[in-house]
């Protein structure tokens, strides 16, 4: 497969919307290569939603949520979050820089426990791993409000939650995984299925093998046989962007198109 490696050109510059506590909380550890890998995903995102549509991004937001408000500040039309935090402790201390003036906890109770989660007017974001909220089965939750009683109907809460996005960002701080592999094949299960083509990105780190030419083609192979696993989208890779971090770490970004399948 023939692979076109990009070096993180410099894409359409989204606003710097950080508060005034973040930016002194990152004082000399602002990373320049990151922030343009920020505006080519934003740029990717935006060239397929137009100036009022809505748009609802399903992303890692970690503790800052500095891409997620950066797109809020950019779109013109309605914006919301689905996000995923695996870590209660960045979850909670996230919080503050979370889109929305209140915040209230919800919780999906499945069989196997529960999975809890705060949200806004703007965002709601779990705690817990994204391969559980992605394989989690129709008939292993129901949503409540906090309380023991279910609230509504749990496919219409479910539904309101965490369905219906319009594009996707999967930012990981690893290699492709086993794990990561899953999630790619099944992340077209919750999109919208009003838009006919999804923008959505994939980033991990870069493989470390001396021949870095053929670690990037085996590892873009691997994604693409992932996404060839979803029965719910057709995959198309537009773009490849390779860049390393302020902290030194290689990472590959990924920019697609999910089309729908012609299994559908």
């Amino acid at each position: 497969m023939a692979v076109q490696i990009n070096m993180a050109p410099a894409g359409q510059e989204l606003r710097d919307i950080r508060s005034p506590l973040t930016r002194r909380e990152l004082q000399g550890k602002s990373d320049p290569a990151k922030q343009q890998i920020r505006n080519l995903v934003g740029e990717h995102f935006l060239s397929w939603h137009l100036p009022r549509e809505p748009l609802r991004l399903f992303s890692l937001p970690g503790l800052f949520w500095t891409f997620e408000r950066q797109l809020l500040a950019v779109h013109p039309g309605p914006v919301s979050f689905v996000a995923v935090e695996r870590s209660h402790s960045i979850l909670d201390a996230g919080l503050l820089y979370m889109p929305g003036r209140r915040r209230w906890s919800v919780q999906l109770q499945l069989n196997s426990g529960q999975l809890h989660g705060v949200q806004s007017e703007q965002a709601v974001i779990l705690n817990a791993s994204l391969s559980t909220v992605l394989t989690t089965d129709r008939r292993d939750k129901r949503v409540s409000d906090g309380h023991d009683r279910p609230s509504g109907s749990a496919d219409k809460r479910w539904a309101k939650l965490l369905k219906g996005w319009t594009c996707c960002w999967f930012d990981f701080c690893c290699p492709i995984t086993d794990d990561v592999l899953t999630i790619v094949a099944r992340a077209g299960v919750y999109c919208s299925r009003w838009k006919p083509i999804v923008p959505v990105a994939i980033s991990v780190m870069r493989c470390r093998d001396p021949d870095v030419a053929e670690s990037l083609e085996s590892r873009l192979e691997a994604l693409a046989a992932g996404f060839a696993q979803s029965p719910y989208r057709r995959f198309e890779q537009t773009a490849v962007h390779v860049y390393t971090s302020a902290g030194g770490t290689a990472m590959l970004t990924v920019l697609g198109l999910l089309h729908p399948s012609i299994r559908s």
